[in-house]
């Protein structure tokens, strides 16, 4: 009993120097970071990590790239900047690091200055109001389905779910989850129109963009209401602003008025309108 004691306090300080390495933050130091004056004008970047880790890089909160997708200590990343536009000469950026165990760190703000050349720059206004129609588009595009229950056919729907609190995952192309209200619309219909509230999870994916599990609660003004849980799969990413999805949601009616209801909807998935915490 002495030993099993002796011993346990010998390899005490071990183990919480085991914990400790796991939870120790990855520090970056970077060697490198310019853009070349000569066209086509490339972005290149070197920098080292304290340790082994996969690495990406955020510009101006906007852009993600991969920079190591396996575990280093040494990086390096390039990028041709022919096509893309700035809205000032200093652009901000930040690394993100994953080390083994899954921990993901982020570094402070660095920033690259670009050469003088009107092709890098945006001329004023243009920014704002491309991203206006963007946004624009991703709210008035419905997403594209049907309504069906066990005793009716299919009817064709149209739906819309606009995110209005999203939850920040970072290290990751999608957030960690968000808050979203709904409206359906059902052609043909006793009850036309569905009005929701939703939480979704999402799950990035190698084979897919991502897999969201959510759940919320419906009504329909009418006297019905229920749950609403469903299954979202993010099938590819469209000019890396949209993500074409596939939805089944399952209104689970909990009133005396209507029924169960399935419906199955294909739209695009982009949080343009939603406050990130």
């Amino acid at each position: 009993m002495k030993l099993k004691f002796i011993l346990a306090l010998v390899l005490l300080p071990f183990a919480f120097g085991s914990l400790h390495a796991q939870r120790e933050a990855i520090e970056f130091y970077v060697v490198d970071s310019y853009v070349t004056p000569e066209t086509p004008h490339t972005f290149k970047l070197t920098f080292f990590t304290s340790d082994s880790c996969t690495t990406k890089i955020l510009f101006n909160n906007k852009k993600r790239f991969d920079i190591s997708r396996k575990l280093s200590d040494v990086h390096k990343f390039t990028l041709d900047l022919t096509g893309y536009a700035f809205d000032s000469t200093s652009v901000p950026f930040v690394l993100i690091a994953k080390d083994k165990f899954g921990n993901v760190f982020k570094s402070e703000e660095f920033e690259v200055e670009l050469p003088d050349d009107a092709s890098l720059l945006q001329s004023e206004g243009s920014g704002s109001f491309f991203n206006l129609c963007i946004g624009g588009i991703s709210l008035l595009v419905p997403s594209v389905g049907v309504y069906f229950t066990s005793i009716d056919s299919l009817k064709f729907s149209l739906s819309k779910e606009i995110p209005f609190l999203t939850f920040n995952n970072i290290g990751a192309k999608y957030p960690s989850g968000y808050l979203a209200l709904s409206y359906s619309y059902v052609f043909k219909n006793s009850s036309k129109n569905f009005v929701g509230i939703s939480y979704k999870k999402i799950f990035e994916f190698n084979l897919l963009e991502y897999v969201a599990l959510g759940g919320g609660i419906y009504t329909d003004f009418k006297g019905a209401y229920g749950f609403s849980p469903d299954v979202e799969l993010g099938l590819f990413r469209i000019f890396d602003d949209y993500t074409l999805f596939l939805q089944y949601k399952f209104n689970l009616n909990i009133s005396d008025y209507g029924g169960n209801a399935n419906q199955i909807y294909l739209g695009l998935y982009a949080p343009f309108f939603s406050f990130n915490y």
